[in-house]
């Protein structure tokens, strides 16, 4: 089944949510997020990936980050929650260290989006191999 905008809207909010669960955008999320809408095909059609982000975030900064979770959880399928969880913990192991609120905020985004721990462990466990190879 092709994958819908709202759908691949609901998987970079998700991303920017977990680059804001410390209050902040670290330079490195910001590029990661960048990446992100660049070389993921479900973003081929934006035009100006700047301001799909930009809107993006405003979108979460109105929800609040921490409830992001649970209405992509209403409108993503199983298999995009888990990508929503890997693109999350990809921009939280891109920062410089890992804060408490974001050790709590892929804790609480594993249970709004039905992610088994063993599987998110698996995530973690690369998405941190892969920030320290650049």
């Amino acid at each position: 089944m092709p994958l819908t905008s709202l759908e691949a809207d609901w998987v970079m909010m998700v991303a920017i949510a977990a680059t804001l669960a410390d209050g902040m955008i670290d330079p490195a999320e910001s590029v990661r997020l960048r990446m992100l809408a660049y070389l993921n095909p479900m973003y081929r059609e934006v035009s100006s990936v700047e301001e799909y982000i930009r809107l993006c975030a405003r979108a979460v900064k109105t929800r609040g980050p921490w409830s992001v979770g649970r209405r992509a959880a209403r409108v993503l399928p199983q298999a995009l929650c888990e990508l929503a969880y890997a693109c999350a913990a990809e921009m939280i192991y891109a920062g410089k260290g890992i804060h408490p609120s974001e050790h709590e905020f892929l804790s609480h985004l594993r249970k709004e989006l039905k992610i088994p721990g063993e599987l998110a462990g698996k995530i973690n466990a690369v998405s941190a191999i892969r920030s320290r190879s650049g």
